[in-house]
């Protein structure tokens, strides 16, 4: 098969069914290794969690240019408008061209295997930042953690955002078990942060991260976010990590949620910046952009306000109701509501 167009690459991808993951590592361990094996030249922040991964990636690929690295990649699923949007350089989508000649060369070993979806995204995303010779990529998992394709990699710096119920079919229907398939991205020597107060669930990590010999900062147990006079208007915001403090402009939705998501990113580039001796090199009151489909507010010719967001999940949803009570206490809101049939959706209704 000979794929002439963009559009072409984007058929036969979605023909794998796009909303299913086969959890393994066989097929890309050896997808990876046809295309001699790109994920060995690269570093890595690997993330993982159920709500905030997302967030907590575009955190660290807007600050890492301050701290010296010159190409960064940025891998995050699912896409809002674009396919392209799921793999960028520098902020910079993967070309077209790019896509074409890459899926031309791979299509033999894809059809072999048959790779899905996932896997072959992951392959590709590798392949171009191998190719763009980024010397740090945030790596964002696409469910849960130990089994996902992402998992290949031997990262700098793991980050694992609070859990909630979901993939329940795939990950098991306890908290226990999704929160044990998250933290097994966990590597060796590797420093992880969380952000994690119940008691079951520390009790895990601290034995994991023990057999690992793999150190875990906790931000839920650290003095971290402190709020200016004005913190219900943009542009007033700052972070103390434990031992550094950082200040922000910008608006982000709902600040406590997306704090706690800007602050695991802050404290994950202290450790790998001279292990968190030294104030990362920020400028002052670094601007914060709101990101698409999170808490987002639309202000169209009308006078009815629209927001848009990805909350799908029962603690993701919690957290959108908080917001909406607090910043639109006495305005009627009418909700249009969509979720794939796989969700624990029953809860979220409610």
């Amino acid at each position: 098969m000979t794929f002439h167009r963009y559009s072409d690459c984007l058929d036969f991808l979605y023909s794998r069914d796009q909303f299913t993951i086969k959890l393994g590592l066989d097929n890309i361990r050896e997808l990876l290794a046809s295309q001699n094996n790109p994920e060995s030249h690269l570093n890595f922040i690997h993330v993982a969690g159920t709500n905030g991964k997302g967030s907590t990636c575009h955190y660290l690929n807007l600050l890492l240019p301050f701290l010296g690295y010159k190409k960064v990649g940025l891998f995050t699923s699912p896409h809002i408008v674009s396919f392209r949007e799921r793999i960028l350089v520098n902020g910079v989508p993967i070309s077209d061209s790019w896509i074409v000649d890459w899926m031309n060369r791979a299509y033999p070993v894809l059809e072999r295997l048959g790779a899905t979806y996932f896997e072959c995204v992951t392959a590709m995303a590798f392949s171009y930042f191998a190719y763009e010779k980024c010397d740090m990529v945030v790596l964002e998992t696409g469910l849960g953690g130990r089994l996902d394709a992402t998992n290949c990699v031997s990262p700098n710096l793991c980050i694992i955002t609070p859990v909630s119920y979901d993939h329940m079919n795939m990950l098991g229907t306890e908290i226990t078990q999704i929160w044990g398939e998250k933290i097994a991205i966990i590597k060796p020597g590797i420093p992880v942060v969380i952000n994690e107060n119940r008691p079951e669930l520390l009790e895990m990590v601290e034995q994991f991260s023990k057999e690992k010999e793999s150190f875990v900062h906790n931000i839920a147990l650290m003095e971290k976010i402190h709020f200016s006079a004005d913190s219900n208007v943009a542009g007033n915001f700052s972070i103390k990590t434990g031992r550094n403090r950082y200040t922000f402009t910008g608006s982000i939705g709902n600040k406590i949620f997306q704090l706690n998501n800007l602050a695991q990113a802050l404290v994950g580039l202290e450790l790998i910046n001279n292990e968190g001796e030294k104030e990362l090199p920020l400028p002052d009151n670094l601007n914060i952009t709101q990101l698409p489909g999170r808490q987002q507010l639309l202000q169209g010719p009308s006078p009815v306000l629209m927001l848009l967001d990805g909350a799908h999940n029962e603690d993701g949803v919690q957290e959108l109701e908080k917001y909406l009570s607090e910043k639109f206490p006495d305005k009627k809101k009418i909700c249009l509501f969509t979720v794939m049939a796989d969700k624990n959706y029953t809860p979220v209704f409610e």
